[in-house]
C-alpha cells in the first residue's frame, strides 16, 4: 500500500516540471511557426511575381535566343512555353498560399496550449482539424493543377502531383484532432469532478 502512495506522490511532484516543459516546447514551436508563416508569405509573393511575370514573357523569342546564340549547349529549349511557366507557377502560388495557412493554424495550436496552459482545449482541437483540412485541400489542388497542367501541355510523363505520405500525413493530424478532442472532454470533466 504504501508502495502506490509513494509513487502517486512522485507522479504528483513530476507534474509540474512536465507542464513547464511543455509550455516552454509550445512557445518555440510557435515562434518556429510563426517565422516560418512569414517565410510562406515571402514566398507567396515572388511566386506571384513569377506568376505574372511567366503570362507576361514572349517564350518563342527566348526559345530562339537560346538556340541561335549557344549552338554548343545540351540544352532543350522546347520546355519554355507559357503553359509550362504558368503551370509551375500556378503551382507554387498555391503551395505556398496552403502552406502558409497550415502554418498560421499550426501557430495557433501552439498559442492555444500556451494560453490555456494544457494541451487539451477547445481551440487546439479547432486548429488541429484546421491543419487538416488545409493540408488535404492543399494535396489535391496541386494534384489537381498538375494533372491539367498536363493535359494543357499534351505530356506524355506524369508528374509527381499525388503524394501517398502527404495524405496519410494529412489523415495522421484528423485522428490527433479526435485525441485531443477526447483528451478535452476528460479535462472538463476531471474539472468538473474536482
Amino acid at each position: 500500500m504504501e508502495d502506490s502512495a509513494t509513487k502517486l506522490d512522485e507522479t504528483k511532484n513530476k507534474r509540474p516540471e512536465t507542464k513547464k516543459t511543455l509550455l516552454t516546447i509550445s512557445r518555440v514551436c510557435a515562434i518556429v511557426a510563426q517565422v516560418l508563416f512569414i517565410l510562406a508569405i515571402v514566398g507567396e509573393v515572388l511566386a506571384i511575381v513569377g506568376f505574372v511575370t511567366s503570362l507576361c514573357v514572349d517564350w518563342s523569342w527566348i526559345r530562339q535566343q537560346i538556340t541561335t546564340n549557344y549552338p554548343d549547349w545540351d540544352f532543350d529549349p522546347a520546355p519554355l512555353t507559357t503553359v509550362n511557366a504558368v503551370g509551375y507557377s500556378l503551382t507554387g502560388v498555391l503551395s505556398c498560399a496552403a502552406g502558409g495557412t497550415v502554418l498560421y493554424f499550426v501557430y495557433r495550436f501552439f498559442k492555444s496550449i500556451v494560453s490555456e496552459q494544457t494541451p487539451f482545449n477547445d481551440k487546439a482541437v479547432h486548429n488541429l482539424l484546421l491543419i487538416g483540412v488545409f493540408s488535404l485541400v492543399s494535396e489535391v489542388l496541386v494534384w489537381a493543377i498538375l494533372g491539367i497542367y498536363q493535359a494543357a501541355a499534351h505530356m506524355t510523363v506524369a508528374l509527381n502531383g499525388f503524394n501517398g505520405p502527404s495524405l496519410l500525413t494529412c489523415l495522421f493530424v484528423f485522428a490527433l484532432a479526435l485525441v485531443f478532442k477526447y483528451g478535452t472532454e476528460l479535462q472538463k470533466e476531471a474539472d468538473t469532478t474536482l
